[in-house]
């Protein structure tokens, strides 16, 4: 087969494909696939097809063909750890997922995938090795801290593995909002009956806020498929972008682990507070150096170019980009560590008034950035 032949066979399969109709698309690319075994684009593209009616097992082979051809491929790479996944091969879909954020760190569908993987493996691996068990888990917990899921697991192998303290100390640290949802409601109530912990959840009652209703629907077991009104592709429940025509779902999916999606805890409110405060700051150093600038002082571009960047990265911070949030974190860790060196030096050098002043203004500067610090480490980044 011809390479036009070829590119005509590929794009007639990618309009099937978007046209819901993956059986004829699976018709189209499997002699390619078979003729050409090392075709990236094809095999990718097959194994989507099977992925988009559900055979999962037929998935596999050319999602790892497509992985291993396409390295850089984020979406090849997501396929073979979506196809790993339900074929109960955690460790492997794990493998395969990260490298699919490496490459596309706001791939969705790959995160939302990674975290039902971590968190089924850990479940797997909580009789083979409880510690790599609580390791999975917690990554899952971490990365989607509304999922009750992750938090009743990883309950379930503290209380299993008669790790009592641990998992009081966790429970302390959950905010209202993840303590009222029903599943992890129904698991602190199981723990209260446990006479191992009864003396212990009397003792942190006071920091444990669960409602006295209980109730205890039943959790999905895997990600759920729905069906994109953009393209009618089937995509991932939780996914807030479709992975084929990137189009965007949040509105219309309900986010699995909230009462309320649209009630923010404290922290979100409190991000979003500091990332416009961010900006604003930014934004008046940007006009200041423009101005600054038109008067033709030195100072001006300086200004100008740190205005400029603060206002992108403030944008960035506010709508959650990973690689933003990853960047800021390394500028706050270093900004606190500047901030302890200036400390230690004033207070060597302390001599009255104008000391006790920049104490305060260092001491201040320190707590924002530490807390900025909290924050992005609480919204995932």
């Amino acid at each position: 087969m011809s390479s036009s032949s070829t590119s005509d066979v590929l794009q007639q399969a990618d309009q099937l494909l978007r046209s819901q109709r993956p059986s004829e698309a699976i018709q189209l690319l499997a002699p390619v696939v078979a003729a050409q075994p090392g075709h990236g684009a094809a095999n990718r593209m097959l194994a989507f097809a099977y992925l988009s009616q559900g055979d999962f097992a037929s998935a596999l082979e050319p999602a790892q063909r497509a992985a291993a051809l396409l390295p850089q491929d984020a979406d090849a790479q997501y396929a073979a750890g979506f196809a790993l996944f339900k074929a109960e091969r955690g460790l492997e879909a794990i493998e395969r997922l990260e490298a699919a954020r490496a490459i596309q760190p706001q791939h969705d569908p790959a995160k939302t995938t990674l975290i039902e993987t971590l968190l089924e493996e850990g479940k797997r691996q909580i009789d083979i090795d409880h510690r790599r068990a609580e390791d999975l888990l917690e990554r899952a917990q971490k990365m989607d801290r509304r999922n009750p899921r992750p938090i009743v697991a990883l309950l379930d192998l503290w209380q299993e593995t008669q790790q009592r303290q641990k998992a009081i100390g966790f429970l302390e640290k959950l905010d209202t909002l993840q303590l009222r949802d029903p599943i992890v409601e129904a698991k602190v109530e199981a723990l209260k009956q446990d006479p191992n912990y009864t003396a212990l959840m009397k003792m942190h009652a006071s920091s444990i806020q669960s409602s006295s209703k209980v109730a205890a629907p039943v959790a999905p077991t895997g990600p759920i498929m729905v069906t994109c009104p953009q393209c009618k592709q089937k995509v991932l429940e939780t996914a807030p972008t479709c992975p084929y025509c990137r189009a965007v779902l949040r509105p219309i999916v309900q986010q699995r682990g909230k009462l309320d999606p649209f009630k923010l805890s404290w922290q979100e409110r409190a991000y979003t507070v500091m990332c416009w405060i961010y900006i604003l700051l930014n934004a008046i150093v940007l006009i200041a150096g423009v101005v600054a600038y038109s008067q033709s002082q030195a100072s001006g571009t300086i200004d100008v170019a740190s205005g400029v960047v603060g206002v992108a990265v403030g944008i960035g911070l506010l709508v959650r980009n990973e690689w933003v949030m990853y960047i800021a974190k390394i500028i706050l860790w270093l900004s606190v560590g500047l901030s302890a060196l200036m400390l230690l030096l004033t207070l060597m050098t302390f001599r009255g008034l104008d000391s006790f002043v920049a104490l305060l203004l260092i001491l201040f500067r320190g707590s924002l950035n530490g807390f900025m610090l909290y924050l992005i480490d609480y919204e995932g980044g």
